[in-house]
């Protein structure tokens, strides 16, 4: 997770409810990404997913001291997310994705 202050966000800000739905949704998306691909997150990865997308939807149009209070008032939602998408990803089985073995291959440098 990288941090940066963003010297112009021109996101709108949205209710805590709305910004916590939306980063579990982006999370979530990101986590089946990598099952798809037939890898498997720890706990620790699922709740840096789901930190890192919270604190990024959090943050939007909200001062810095705000957003850190939001952001730790949410922890226990996250943490439970985390849980929750931790193990719905044992529960489903991962069939990695085929590999096109009749298409060229073209390497660049450019």
């Amino acid at each position: 997770m990288v941090c940066r202050k963003a010297a112009d966000d021109r996101r709108p800000k949205v209710s805590i409810e709305a910004a916590l739905q939306a980063s579990g949704t982006t999370a979530e998306t990101k986590v089946r990404r990598f099952n798809s691909a037939g890898r498997r997150l720890s706990l620790n990865d699922v709740r840096i997913v789901v930190l890192s997308q919270a604190l990024a939807e959090l943050c939007a149009r909200r001062e810095t001291g705000d957003t850190l209070q939001v952001f730790e008032a949410s922890m226990k939602d996250c943490a439970a997310f985390a849980q929750r998408l931790h193990r719905g990803q044992e529960e489903r089985p991962v069939t990695p994705a085929p590999i096109a073995t009749d298409m060229p291959v073209q390497a660049s440098l450019f």
